[in-house]
């Protein structure tokens, strides 16, 4: 199926969902999308930029230090817990996603976590994720990855990427009677969850490793992070063919030693 095709199926998806009923939350700019050459400009502002094969989201950092379970949420999210906040809407970063071509869990058979923490890798294709802000007096660029330490290896998360697993659908309830209502909510738009450390079925990008089972694995990395409240911005982007065969060493390395971890634990 085409990307053009897979975008329009997610529209008419997200059209018949109960939106209306989930209110932008302050500080969520409303505009009008529009298109400017190669570029789509959403109506919250995010950039699909076509010519670059990749998408830009402004927002800012909102934790130096401490545990985390996302990497980042959209406003209304988790941000005690999440290192920047996107100003975005979760459903635009979706259809800018597909419209690079990428694959969620949905188009490759629904594998991945079924709940908070499941250590069930999602399935999804990979892409980069990269933050650009001020410090010092000179603009910086990371990888999501180098922003984030593993407490247990005492080093920055593996640049395993990242996964687009594309959050899901769920029946909405009536909150009264608990009974279903014939509709459904798309969930990155109701917990606006965007890029999960910590496995999360209803995250539009999640971690492709098992480490994502353990919530008490990663934490910010605060000697590479400005103050909160500094702007950022966040770019998604398709890997080279390069960066996609290291990416996925990494993650099987990852995978290798988790093994080995859980084989000494029961000889021990």
């Amino acid at each position: 199926m085409s990307s053009l095709l897979r975008s329009l199926v997610f529209v008419i998806a997200v059209g018949s969902t109960v939106l209306a009923q989930e209110p932008a939350p302050a500080g969520e700019e409303a505009g009008r999308t529009r298109v400017e050459g190669r570029t789509m400009i959403f109506d919250s502002g995010e950039r699909l930029d076509l010519e670059r094969s990749e998408i830009v989201v402004e927002g800012q950092i909102c934790l130096k230090q401490g545990p985390i379970e996302l990497f980042a949420c959209a406003p209304g999210g988790k941000d005690h817990e999440s290192v920047v906040v996107l100003r975005c809407k979760p459903q635009n970063l979706h259809l800018a996603l597909i419209s690079l071509g990428l694959r969620d869990r949905a188009e490759l058979g629904g594998v991945g976590p079924k709940y908070l923490g499941d250590p069930t890798p999602p399935a999804g294709d990979l892409i980069v994720v990269e933050v650009e802000y001020e410090l010092d007096g000179k603009v910086v660029r990371h990888r999501a990855e180098d922003l984030i330490v593993n407490v247990r290896q005492g080093r920055s998360m593996a640049r395993a990427g990242w996964v687009f697993a594309g959050s899901s659908f769920a029946a909405e309830e009536d909150p009264e009677t608990g009974k279903p209502t014939g509709r459904r909510i798309y969930l990155a738009n109701r917990y606006r969850s965007i890029v999960t450390t910590y496995h999360d079925p209803t995250a539009l990008v999640d971690n492709p490793t098992r480490e994502g089972g353990n919530d008490d694995m990663f934490v910010a990395n605060g000697e590479l992070l400005p103050a909160p409240g500094t702007r950022a911005k966040v770019y998604f982007r398709l890997p080279t063919p390069e960066e996609r065969k290291e990416m996925q060493a990494v993650a099987a390395q990852v995978e290798a030693e988790a093994e080995r971890e859980t084989e000494e634990e029961k000889r021990g």
